[in-house]
């Protein structure tokens, strides 16, 4: 699994999406899960969680597992699963997830190579509160 770790504020949000886009691809082009964890300090007007949420879109289209962890002051423990559907706001709640993630991920590899379709299991959390972006449907 790769993980991308880094602090960022609205005016980091285009250096971080700059500097994830490698990342991304070889995540793509592999089929691993990702976890990006964030340390959300100032990511007020929305801007930087919808510019964050259409890489976590990008990449559940793609059939990739990634996992957006964004704690701060505004968001408070805020954990968003994207490819999931589910909000999560507890470090235990993460950590099951990452757990489904790398099952699902070594399940789909016993069915790739028995050729049978892949699936994803979906896991239901706790919608925030208002403003917070919603998960589009799949």
């Amino acid at each position: 699994m790769l993980v991308v770790r880094g602090r960022l504020t609205i005016d980091d949000v285009a250096r971080f999406v700059d500097a994830a886009s490698p990342a991304i691809a070889r995540c793509r082009r592999s089929g691993a899960g990702m976890v990006v964890e964030v340390s959300a300090v100032r990511l007020v007007d929305g801007f930087g969680l919808r510019c964050l949420w259409g890489i976590c879109e990008d990449l559940a289209h793609d059939g990739a597992g990634f996992v957006l962890a964004a704690p701060g002051a505004v968001f408070s423990e805020l954990l968003v699963i994207s490819g999931f559907d589910g909000f999560f706001r507890s470090h235990h709640d993460l950590e099951s997830a990452l757990d489904d993630l790398a099952r699902s991920e070594g399940s789909a590899r016993r069915r790739r190579s028995t050729d049978l379709p892949q699936s994803r299991r979906r896991i239901d959390g706790s919608v925030p509160a208002a403003g917070a972006i919603m998960p589009a449907a799949h």
